[in-house]
């Protein structure tokens, strides 16, 4: 068996039985009876921190998992982790910042088995099970991977996640029957296109997971593309995780891969990544600059040589990313009027992002002291909300309600009802 990280397998272990960090935490200490295990304890086991050794059979047993297989994941880990301390510092051509950031991803990186643990029910066909001798597993990828990219697009991706995930699951055993360079890329894709499912659920421990494992094999095949939209999305998922140091050397270092590559509208993409990053650190100087940066390439227009997973780009995009920008610096007027003309310029064929958009434009007008488009922008985004199943628009909401008085509208408590958040009493 292919040498793996023990936090990857428990990982992969712990989603596979259903069970969150603090349930499989409340198991171990009811069956040591202890309470010495917290969610945390099992976090740092999840990202090789720590490695347990008492609590090994304890863990095998809850899980039901092989002792065996555990223990050699756990020697694994042990053994790189000594190599990581006493090992030599290689040469390369990448680089130190995506050299540190590497680095300090490695053991986080969850393996083909974490993407077993991921899956649920598969509902609407898209999964590989249509997959036989008669159809080429990597048509069937790419398939999936639009098929993906539209029900989000149209509905989001909350309800579509688990599905996505068993779709993952599949393609990585179709991998350990095969060696084929294009069956790894179609795989790297479909990771990307579950992370962002993961991504738009909320799902963020499993979006970087997936995220990760796509960068993982785009390395090792020397695919800058892959590379370059995996670390994109990695950007933009560490910014929102509260991480917007790590956001920015992703950025940075995704500019750096792409130089090779580098079409206006890609480095535009990636240079807004960048201002996000600033943004969320506070600093408006270099949001700005970044800003100016990517508003010069995008000016450039669209080329025949753009990736195809750019394709959402446009004139909203670049609206909305830069709204998110001013109101991470407090520009609350204008992030209103960038969200607002971001949801204008959003087409039809995109509800959650217009959504998104619409709500984001109320809270920043709100903020702006401006309650009349406030309201107007949340009277827009009421009609969409049937339509779509986002835990990333049920977290804005959560947030609009919490400073407003819109809590009271009937469409918006029972779109958080649906999404198991409980619209609060507004300051």
């Amino acid at each position: 068996m292919e040498n793996q990280s023990f936090g990857n397998l428990l990982a992969s272990l712990r989603l596979h039985a259903g069970l969150t960090q603090t349930e499989l935490a409340e198991a171990l200490n009811q069956l040591a009876g202890t309470y010495a295990l917290t969610r945390c304890e099992i976090g740092r086991y999840e990202q090789d921190r720590r490695i347990p050794s008492q609590w090994l059979p304890l863990i095998a047993d809850v899980l039901g998992a092989d002792r065996t297989e555990l223990e050699r994941a756990a020697k694994f880990a042990r053994s790189r982790r000594r190599l990581a301390r006493t090992g030599p510092v290689r040469a390369s051509t990448v680089s130190p910042t995506l050299e540190r950031q590497s680095a300090a991803d490695e053991g986080g990186h969850v393996d083909r088995r974490s993407f077993l643990a991921l899956s649920g029910a598969a509902a609407a066909g898209m999964t590989l099970s249509g997959a036989s001798d008669d159809v080429a597993p990597v048509e069937v990828m790419h398939r999936l991977v639009a098929q993906f990219r539209s029900a989000d697009q149209q509905r989001g991706g909350a309800g579509i996640y688990r599905d996505g995930a068993r779709s993952l699951a599949e393609a990585f055993r179709w991998l350990n029957r095969s060696r084929s360079p294009e069956l790894k890329r179609a795989s790297a894709g479909l990771a990307l296109s579950v992370g962002w499912l993961a991504h738009d659920a909320t799902r963020y421990a499993d979006a970087r997971a997936c995220y990760s494992e796509a960068q993982s094999i785009a390395r090792a095949l020397d695919d800058l593309d892959l590379e370059v939209h995996a670390l994109c999305n990695l950007s933009a998922l560490a910014v929102i995780s509260g991480r917007p140091r790590e956001g920015l050397r992703l950025a940075e270092a995704a500019q750096h891969i792409a130089r090779p590559i580098a079409t206006p509208w890609l480095m535009s993409l990636l240079t807004l990544r960048e201002a996000g990053a600033w943004a969320a650190l506070g600093n408006a100087h270099e949001t700005d600059a970044a800003l100016t940066t990517a508003h010069r390439h995008f000016e450039c227009g669209r080329g025949e040589r753009d990736p195809v997973w750019i394709a959402f780009f446009g004139s909203g995009e670049i609206a909305a990313r830069e709204a998110q920008c001013r109101l991470h610096l407090g520009q609350h007027g204008t992030a209103g009027v960038l969200s607002t003309r971001a949801a204008h310029l959003t087409g039809n064929g995109f509800v959650r992002d217009r959504a998104i958009h619409l709500t984001r434009a109320a809270r920043a007008w709100h903020a702006a002291g401006d309650r009349d488009a406030a309201a107007e922008q949340v009277d827009a985004v009421l009609p969409l909300l049937d339509n779509v199943a986002s835990a990333r628009l049920a977290s804005r909401l959560q947030d609009l309600v919490t400073t407003t008085s819109y809590a009271e509208r009937d469409e918006i408590r029972s779109y958080l009802a649906r999404h198991a958040l409980e619209p609060t009493t507004s300051l």
